[in-house]
């Protein structure tokens, strides 16, 4: 009996002597400095079909003073995704005062079905959802509930490995 509490004891400081406290929740995960924003919206959506350009304004009633201030993100959402998709290249600072504003027009990525601003890994400002035909052709781009079934998982940032030419696929 005795040895086999010492060896119930050696398996938890082992446990505890591996298991990191802090830092990344996984490996190759991208640091993102956050801070508590919960309230923006869409200024205006703007689909033209003719160049596949969305353009996009949005104000987040946050800021970050800070020397070195929180970001927060576009999250792409594809309905058979686990996880929705934020470039650690578009990760953005608040604005110093408030409100945050900011307006990017970009061509539609293909299989993205909507694109969301957050400022946490759960916490989505606003959305629109990208509306595609059989073929996949987008046809319609419209604000879209943040508690949608579409858009409930979480964001995770990932490492672009690309330069910041115009040929990322996944970035919005």
């Amino acid at each position: 009996m005795r040895r086999q509490i010492l060896r119930v004891l050696a398996a938890v400081a082992a446990l505890v002597i591996v298991t990191p406290i802090g830092g990344p929740a996984a490996a190759g995960e991208v640091p993102w400095k956050r801070i508590p924003c919960t309230e923006g919206g869409i200024d205006r959506v703007a689909y033209d079909a003719a160049s596949n350009r969305l353009a996009l304004e949005w104000h987040l009633d946050c800021a970050d003073p800070s020397d070195s201030p929180a970001a927060w993100a576009y999250a792409l959402y594809a309905e058979v995704g686990p996880l929705a998709e934020v470039s650690e290249s578009v990760l953005i600072a608040y604005a110093p005062t408030a409100p945050t504003t900011f307006a990017q027009s970009r061509h539609v990525p293909p299989l993205v079905d909507a694109i969301c601003v957050v400022t946490d890994y759960d916490v989505r400002i606003a959305c629109v959802g990208l509306y595609r035909d059989s073929r996949g052709t987008l046809h319609t781009v419209s604000r879209l509930a943040t508690d949608d079934p579409l858009v409930q998982m979480k964001a995770r940032v990932f490492v672009d490995d690309h330069d910041s030419s115009p040929a990322c696929g996944s970035c919005w």
